[in-house]
């Protein structure tokens, strides 16, 4: 599903303080793993919300959806990290 399909859907959910943050975190998993494997999740944020800058969100649930892929459009990439190099190899059992 597309981001604005699931803000939609999510404009019509009734506001219920517990149920609102749970149905918007279970559309946000649904749209991340909907995008294809060879998509960033960062830049697919970032045009997902362009593309809901023209619809509003009138729901509990819809904004918190909105907030979690603002988050997502704004995360920046880790770093590498080092696993361990000469010492843990050196460490490994034959």
């Amino acid at each position: 599903m597309t981001a604005v399909a699931i803000l939609k859907s999510l404009n019509s959910f009734p506001n219920t303080q517990g149920h609102s943050y749970t149905a918007a975190q279970a559309g946000f998993l649904e749209w991340v793993f909907a995008l294809p494997i060879s998509i960033c999740p960062r830049t697919a944020a970032q045009q997902a919300l362009v593309g809901m800058t023209n619809h509003p969100v009138i729901s509990d649930a819809g904004t918190y959806f909105y907030d979690f892929v603002k988050q997502a459009a704004q995360a920046e990439p880790l770093p590498p990290r080092r696993r361990g190099g000469r010492l843990r190899r050196k460490a490994t059992v034959h």
